[in-house]
């Protein structure tokens, strides 16, 4: 979802009262705007982001529903982190602590998060603060508190604090100052705003601190927090919804204020994914059918036109789609084939097609491949590839690209240092991640011999031995070498320099006329064999004589 940095965090400038109590989106930036277009809290409020899809188990599971192209029923189970120790890492806008490293300022690369004892297994991003779910299935939160949204009363967090209530957690989700969870018996959990009934929790109200079921859903395998509203999914298939729809967000085929209770959104089924964005829903069929609905002035809904939809419409000439995620006023697409594609407001190069051209209202292919996973914050687009690296594109005013700098750019650019990334989330300008640790290599089982292992090199005269390696190396070449201790005027030369195990190679030892003999004393020469980060060695005893006849 996205979570726009103007009136209604999540969903419309505070330009007016009907934006901010209806939700009217407001306008996107400028290109000619200063660095950052947006105001922090206390000068206007935010709006809305997009995050990542599902836990990956539940994502596996949808996605072999889309495959299958039925929809049976989806068990939610518990997001447990790889036994190597995962990590979170932040990036963008930290102003109010979001990026848990423990400072209040952008970071225009990554960054730790505190806490990596507790082995985040997926991360969330929301308007000013963040969520993640530690190894154990307890939930975490960061960043601004005004409206409770850590789930707690008192100030903000610049480094993660536990939340009470949710446990055995599959998903969460980070909206416009409120938050949500999903437990591992598909039921939903919210806290946080409630000015939208964004709760679900029958009616409008204060700020709400501790977490609460959402009475009446259950079966919930992922839950999509966009700008006052939440998108649900279940394992059925079916989307259902709750919060503002002042623009037709809910999808229910006629605008309303609010809805306090979830409702089911008519005319989708067999649905595996969803987003939820400033305004505008979209969500994916078992066919590969994308479904959009909402405002539409910026042409996020792909249709072609600047209007609004009451109700799911198909987005024309765009089939295949495995996963979707939702900006501001943007919108991305993910195929199998790792190709992604981008429609809406591209005043910031979110759609990464090469041009700041804006709005395109109908699908464009992004300059991107090898694509795995999608994410949106406001007016930024962010992309996970299969080798485990990360890009972006869009603007840059907070450092979201994570390039190092706070240009905007119209084609995805790598995340400065960040590799081994198995998930991304994107908040309304700050981005997370969570990171493998380089895994530790185990030491590998070889030795090195040399044959003969004691001979006499005369100065000015050259020696050979035969050397070998036994063992497992597991597939890996064993570079060989002469340590320290040749004497003065010698040298050594390995054919070849790199062996597998059971490979003959020489060591021939050369001696320069004026080497100094060593005899009777014998000088003893390490022969190494490397292979990743092992290192094995065998000894050679070396004794210079005096020069031949």
């Amino acid at each position: 979802m996205s979570l726009v940095r103007a009136s209604w965090q999540m969903g419309a400038g505070r330009s007016s009262p009907c934006r901010a109590v209806c939700g009217e989106p407001p306008s996107p930036p400028t290109p000619g705007r200063p660095a950052r277009p947006f105001p922090r809290r206390g000068e206007g409020d935010r709006m809305s982001r997009s995050r990542s899809r599902a836990p990956g188990r539940l994502r596996a599971a949808l996605l072999a529903v889309a495959t299958a192209m039925t929809v049976p029923a989806v068990t939610a189970g518990p997001v447990t982190a790889d036994p190597v120790l995962t990590h979170a890492v932040a990036w963008g806008g930290g102003f109010d602590g979001e990026l848990g490293d423990g400072g209040q300022s952008n970071r225009t690369a990554p960054v730790a998060v505190l806490g990596e004892y507790l082995h985040f297994g997926e991360v969330s991003g929301g308007s000013d603060h963040s969520l993640a779910i530690a190894a154990d299935g307890t939930v975490w939160a960061w960043g601004d508190n005004s409206h409770h949204q850590l789930g707690r009363t008192g100030g903000g967090s610049p480094i993660p604090l536990p939340v009470t209530g949710p446990t055995g957690a599959v998903d969460v989700g980070g909206g416009w100052e409120f938050s949500t969870a999903v437990g591992a018996d598909g039921r939903v959990w919210t806290w946080g705003k409630n000015e939208s009934a964004e709760l679900g929790r029958g009616g409008v109200g204060g700020p709400q601190a501790a977490p609460q079921r959402v009475p009446g859903l259950a079966n919930v395998v992922d839950v999509e927090a966009g700008s006052r509203f939440v998108l649900a999914l279940r394992g059925d298939g079916t989307v259902w919804g709750w919060g503002a729809s002042p623009v037709g967000q809910l999808g229910l085929g006629y605008a309303v204020p609010w809805v306090g209770s979830p409702v089911q959104v008519p005319g989708l089924h067999a649905i595996v994914d969803i987003a939820a964005g400033n305004g505008h829903g979209l969500a994916v069929r078992a066919d590969g059918t994308v479904f959009a609905w909402g405002y539409g002035q910026w042409g996020q809904l792909g249709d072609g036109m600047s209007g609004n939809r009451l109700s799911p419409t198909p987005v024309p000439g765009l089939g295949g789609v495995r996963s979707v995620a939702a900006g501001a006023f943007h919108s991305l697409a993910l195929r199998p084939d790792g190709t992604v594609w981008s429609w809406g407001n591209n005043d910031g190069g979110q759609l990464g097609n090469d041009t700041f051209t804006s709005p395109i209202r109908t699908p464009v292919h992004m300059v991107a491949s090898g694509v795995a996973e999608i994410a949106a914050g406001d007016f930024s687009s962010h992309l996970r590839l299969a080798d485990g690296t990360v890009r972006s594109c869009g603007y840059n005013y907070d450092g979201q690209l994570g390039d190092g700098t706070t240009t905007r750019r119209g084609v995805p650019v790598p995340v400065h240092g960040l590799t081994r990334v198995r998930q991304i989330a994107a908040g309304s300008s700050h981005v997370l991640a969570v990171q493998e640790p380089v895994r530790p290599e185990p030491p590998l089982s070889f030795t090195v011999d040399v044959e003969p292992n004691h001979v006499t090199l005369p100065a000015g005269g050259s020696v050979t031995v035969a050397v070998t390696v036994a063992g497992s190396t597991a597939g890996r070449p064993v570079a060989l070498s002469a340590g320290k201790g040749l004497p003065p005027g010698v040298t050594a030369a390995f054919d070849p320099p790199a062996i597998q195990p059971g490979q003959p190679a020489q060591l021939t030892l050369t001696a320069g006329p004026q080497t100094v003999p060593t005899d009777p004393r014998v000088v003893t020469v390490p022969v190494h064999g490397t292979a990743g980060t092992t290192t094995k060695s065998a000894a050679l005893d070396l004794t210079i004589s005096s020069p031949a006849g």
